[in-house]
């Protein structure tokens, strides 16, 4: 504890005035405040598949599509010209796969005869062995010939598919929230490239993140109600629920406090509300209920130097830090008996905005704490 005298005398006009706050019982619940960001619960980003010019465009901010729907066509001059020469070659591979089985079938029936007739002794065996060696041979050929035409159709499957790809369709019903391309822009088809189009399934029913210190989490479940402000309606407020609570903290670069993320679900039902848009929010987090509380005010109060003309140490009952009540931080308050300020240490937990709980130290309720002292002139009555 430490001591410090004042001195009455040294203002001659002048007289010491402080300000003292209650110490009192009751509840104290953490008012959260935080900011994030609206989102669509669903929204998919379009992309192109193929690189290409964009020909045209058949959707816009806020067009309402449907799945399959086309967003979007790029030029396809020079795919259809592919799509073209897969389609001769596989009419080629188609010619010579019949033309092979025409062969093999010849084949087949010239051995059929040089064995009746190489039974009948009117002709040599050399001659059916030939007839047998020619039919292993279209035999091949087909096989040949077949494997050549599935490779020409697979082309133009793959002459096909590209084609189809350059005709952008919506995958979703939905609205589309951002167009990020213009007609005769060229695309590329890579990951780094951004999404020609941003679609959201359902403007009705939106969800909001936040990061919430985890000092708050506890107090805080799904199923709470918050309320949230929006810059662009600045005299209304809007309400959601919260949806979930991430179990691992949320990551940031350069942060000091760990955060977790919260879901909120919020309705949406007159499409005011816009993805992307910042909002601050308001809700209730840990509460406690009948625990002894300091004014914040008595908190912050440090007696002003020119007040003290001398500070004495003397023995602070100790605060044990294996108690599991001593698990908050270590703060000072003053106490004023008339005659001098007396430094009190003690141990605080859940805050407010007015005020903070009182874990351990040598306040009781009902003792008066310093908030404010200074010295007033003195009236001449």
């Amino acid at each position: 504890m430490a001591a410090a005298s004042v001195a009455w005398e040294l203002r001659g006009s002048t007289a010491l005035v402080v300000t003292t706050a209650e110490v009192s019982t009751g509840t104290i619940e953490r008012r959260i405040v935080a900011s994030g960001t609206l989102a669509a619960i669903v929204a998919v980003e379009v992309r192109t598949q193929v690189s290409g010019t964009i020909e045209s465009l058949n959707a816009d901010f806020n067009s309402v599509v449907t799945a399959g729907q086309v967003l979007a066509s790029l030029g396809s001059a020079s795919v259809d010209a592919q799509l073209r020469e897969a389609e001769a070659e596989r009419s080629a591979a188609e010619a010579d796969l019949s033309g092979a089985e025409t062969a093999a079938g010849d084949a087949r029936a010239k051995l059929s005869r040089a064995g009746a007739l190489a039974a009948a002794k009117m002709i040599p065996g050399a001659d059916f062995d030939a007839a047998k060696a020619t039919l292993v041979e279209a035999t091949a050929d087909v096989a040949a010939a077949e494997s050549a035409a599935a490779r020409a159709s697979a082309a133009v499957d793959r002459a096909t598919a590209i084609r189809d790809q350059t005709i952008i369709r919506s995958p979703i019903d939905g609205i589309v929230v951002s167009r990020n391309v213009d007609v005769g822009q060229t695309v590329a088809a890579t990951l780094e490239s951004p999404a020609l189009f941003t679609i959201a399934s359902d403007l009705k029913h939106m969800r909001l993140k936040i990061d919430v210190d985890q000092v708050d989490v506890d107090g805080v479940h799904p199923g709470d109600a918050v309320t949230f402000e929006v810059a662009a309606y600045s005299s209304q407020t809007f309400r959601g629920t919260v949806a979930e609570l991430g179990l691992q903290p949320a990551a940031a670069a350069g942060a000091t406090a760990v955060k977790h993320t919260m879901m909120i679900d919020v309705a949406n039902v007159d499409e005011k509300l816009r993805p992307g848009q910042r909002v601050t929010v308001k809700f209730n987090g840990s509460r406690h209920d009948n625990v002894v509380r300091i004014p914040n005010s008595a908190l912050s109060f440090r007696p002003p130097a020119d007040i003290l003309t001398a500070i004495a140490e003397t023995e602070v009952p100790a605060i044990d830090a294996e108690d599991p009540a001593a698990a908050g931080e270590l703060r000072q308050v003053w106490e004023y008996d008339g005659k001098q300020f007396i430094g009190i240490t003690v141990r605080t937990g859940l805050s407010d905005d007015m005020w903070t709980e009182l874990m351990s130290g040598s306040v009781n309720a009902g003792d008066f704490l310093a908030t404010r002292a200074a010295f007033e002139r003195r009236s001449r009555d």
